[in-house]
């Protein structure tokens, strides 16, 4: 029995750490100044969804992108164009504006989703409910884009709980860097 135990705790800790981290020599803190046409598809993933692409984890829904252009207009807002080259009749370039923050640590990170309810605050043993869809940029010295992507949806009710969550580090080409 205190085998089983044994081995239950290291699967545990093993699974759990996904390994997300990149090594320092190969991180380059991303700025405002920062200015890029990124190729939609990963060239290196972790993510157990192997259709990941930019398009999908900043939740455009067009059917026809090759490329996302990202820029930033000032410090707390990120500019998201994109072209859908699936219209008969012509090229649709569109945008998003997002706001989010640049951390000490290198990287802009901002929200689609950051909704939490939890009951008891501390300990939410009666209801919570959580929506979270968080994502990091930053940018390595080969001119890639890092996108570490995190989102977990969970409803837990007394005992019952049901959700899926999971966090991924993808690694997009920078095609050409202003």
């Amino acid at each position: 029995m205190k085998n089983i135990l044994i081995i239950y705790f290291y699967s545990i800790l093993f699974i759990s750490c996904t390994g997300l981290r990149i090594n320092k020599d190969q991180f380059k803190p991303i700025n405002v100044n920062f200015s890029g046409s990124i190729i939609n598809k990963p060239i290196q993933s972790n993510s157990r969804n192997k259709e990941i692409t930019l398009d999908k984890i900043f939740g455009i829904n067009e059917s026809n992108i090759d490329k996302i252009k990202i820029n930033f207009i000032d410090s707390s807002h990120i500019r998201i164009e994109y072209i859908d080259s699936s219209s008969i009749y012509t090229e649709k370039n569109q945008f998003l504006i997002l706001k989010g923050k640049f951390s000490k640590k290198g990287y802009f990170e901002f929200y689609r989703n950051n909704k939490k309810i939890k009951i008891p605050p501390l300990f939410p043993i009666i209801y919570s409910n959580t929506d979270i869809d968080r994502i990091r940029i930053a940018s390595t010295i080969n001119d890639n884009l890092i996108i570490d992507y995190k989102y977990d949806h969970g409803i837990n009710i007394f005992l019952l709980a049901g959700g899926t969550s999971e966090r991924s580090l993808s690694h997009f080409k920078i095609e050409n860097e202003k």
